[in-house]
């Protein structure tokens, strides 16, 4: 009965073991699914450190009302609703009598995405297409562009 006993009490604790090896054969599989989604994560962050910027300038008509200024600027704010626009920067010229400043151009706009594709999204995207609809009544002339990568 003595051998049965330490028996049971062996086998007992041979299953504890093997319980505890079942649960942290579980965390270990849960870690490394952690980090595989951390260095993919991390990857993305690295492969995409550089940004391209994309710069537009307005040359509005002379014509151009108050209230249809501002709803261009509102129509170019929305530009800020598309997910792969960044850092949306809009304002008029300030003339401070540079004579190589653009001073044909009132309003500029400048930007920056993630990646190409990111830019080309935002190119056919509606809140893209809908101002640039809207731009041709209030634009003397087609706006002018600059896309670079910053360093």
């Amino acid at each position: 009965m003595k051998n049965f006993i330490t028996i049971l009490l062996l086998f007992s604790f041979l299953a504890s073991c093997q319980n505890q090896n079942l649960q942290l054969e579980k965390e270990l599989s849960e870690t490394k699914a952690r980090l595989v989604a951390a260095k993919a994560a991390l990857e993305k962050l690295n492969s995409t450190g550089t940004s391209l910027v994309h710069e537009v300038y307005f040359n509005v008509k002379d014509d151009l009302t108050a209230t249809q200024k501002e709803s261009f600027y509102q129509s170019i704010i929305k530009l800020k609703d598309i997910p792969s626009v960044q850092n949306l920067v809009v304002g008029d010229f300030k003339n401070l009598d540079d004579p190589r400043a653009l001073a044909d151009y009132e309003i500029k706009m400048s930007m920056e995405f993630q990646s190409e594709k990111e830019y080309d999204e935002y190119q056919a995207h509606s809140i893209h297409l809908s101002l640039k609809k809207m731009a041709s009544d209030i634009l003397a002339a087609p706006p002018a562009t600059y896309d670079f990568i910053k360093k």
